[in-house]
């Protein structure tokens, strides 16, 4: 059956879903709600035949490296070493931090699956031989605009995975599917070793599709089958699992418009109590291979002044801005969201006695469910770090980065430039 809500579920579900609800679909497992919202499909054409024609030949590159490693690891899971050497890794890189972030992300890098067992690096060099490279430079060659990266394997469905059940191995890219929920990426399965089966897999987008003018039908299942998708992925050595943007002043909007002819600025007007995304564009830049790109946005609050803010939320918050088309790359899109109040901000310790002044800090962005977070941050403020958790393949998918201050006038809007495009918020 299909229940919606929270609910004990079959491993598959049809369902109707109306933009104007919250609800969901869930499998419950002790405390842990999980959504069951995975796509899988026999692929179409092979792994290869889709990682053909990019516009960004680098990127190509990169996906074919990574598309190599996914076929060896899917290789290998199919020899007696395999259940010993890879079980042993330790699939807890990210599990804590020193901020106390916990996340049911687990990964390894490819190299220390190469280090521990000969068999798995015999396959591989196999693999890259075959198709004309060297393993070596291979691995040492994962840059990306100005950015370093290793490939690295993590689990995706860390909280349905049995692994009893064959194992799917993913390649960390998007592919032009057509498909208006779902963003899928290439995928071999284990399930006829030695022989390899090619699937697409698909993860809803639930903001998508809460966001559609008309109710759909569609399936979707609690994936139980481990998925391991191969990806680029940062080091060890990566301090906090961020990269650090500095000094948020660095990324605060310069004064665009005035919305009320007249309006006075400066210390005698009447200050704003909201701000509000009211238009934003890619600046021509697209960074996802299908028609459309999941163009989202990440908050993050800080209240101002003496209050207590131990207290204070963690983890920042995606949130649904648009799926724009590729021909639409260059225009500025109107909307209305609103990114979080200033004076009149809520607090969520049920113990504070007032209402405090915020800063927030924002980042409009490619959204990818496959790739793990790139984690920005700015400069600790009282003590918290303000963390923006960014699901995208490379540390450069961005648009605007964002950071606003409880002190504007009424009306008045304020334009962000900074990396690419052009984001205009508005305060009320």
């Amino acid at each position: 059956m299909c229940v919606i809500g929270i609910s004990l579920i079959t491993s598959s579900c049809s369902k109707e879903v109306k933009p104007s609800t919250s609800d969901n679909v869930f499998k419950k497992e002790g405390d842990v709600s999980i959504e069951c919202e995975y796509i899988v499909l026999p692929a179409p054409d092979s792994s290869h035949t889709y990682l053909q024609g990019y516009d960004d030949p680098r990127e190509q590159e990169l996906d074919n490296y990574l598309y190599i490693i996914t076929k060896a690891l899917t290789k290998y899971s199919c020899t007696n070493s395999f259940s010993t050497a890879f079980s042993s890794m330790a699939f807890d890189r990210y599990l804590g931090d020193q901020d106390g972030e916990t996340t049911y992300a687990d990964e390894m890098e490819v190299q220390d699956l190469i280090n521990l067992d000969n068999v798995f690096e015999t396959i591989l060099q196999a693999e890259f031989v075959a198709a004309g490279l060297d393993m070596n430079i291979a691995l040492a060659d994962f840059t990306w605009e100005g950015y370093s990266y290793v490939p690295t394997v993590w689990l995706a469905n860390y909280t349905t995975a049995d692994w009893e059940k064959p194992l799917y191995f993913g390649i960390g890219t998007d592919i032009n599917y057509p498909d208006s929920i779902a963003e899928f990426i290439p995928v071999l399965s284990t399930e006829n070793c030695p022989n390899l089966i090619e699937l697409i897999v698909g993860k809803v987008d639930r903001d998508k599709v809460m966001a559609l003018p008309e109710p759909i039908n569609y399936n979707s299942e609690c994936l139980e089958n481990p998925l391991l998708i191969v990806q680029l992925g940062w080091d060890k050595a990566k301090k906090g699992s961020s990269t650090p943007l500095g000094d948020p002043e660095e990324y605060i909007g310069s004064e665009y418009d005035t919305i009320i002819p007249g309006q006075q600025t400066g210390s005698g007007c009447t200050r704003g109590t909201g701000y509000y995304y009211i238009s934003g564009s890619l600046g021509g830049q697209r960074f996802d291979r299908s028609k459309r790109s999941e163009f989202r946005i990440e908050r993050y609050t800080l209240p101002v002044g003496s209050s207590n803010i131990s207290w204070w939320p963690y983890y920042s918050t995606k949130e649904y801005l648009a799926d724009v088309h590729k021909k639409d790359k260059h225009k500025r899109h109107s909307f209305n969201f609103h990114i979080d109040q200033m004076d009149t901000h809520v607090p969520l310790n049920p113990s504070a006695s007032s209402s405090p002044s915020c800063y927030a800090y924002a980042a409009t962005y490619e959204y990818d469910w496959y790739a793990q977070n790139r984690n920005l941050t700015f400069d600790s403020y009282r003590g918290k770090t303000p963390k923006l958790k960014l699901r995208r393949k490379g540390d450069h998918e961005h648009y605007q980065l964002m950071y606003l201050k409880p002190n504007w006038c009424v009306e008045t809007v304020y334009q962000y430039t900074i990396e690419r495009g052009l984001g205009l918020i508005i305060t009320h």
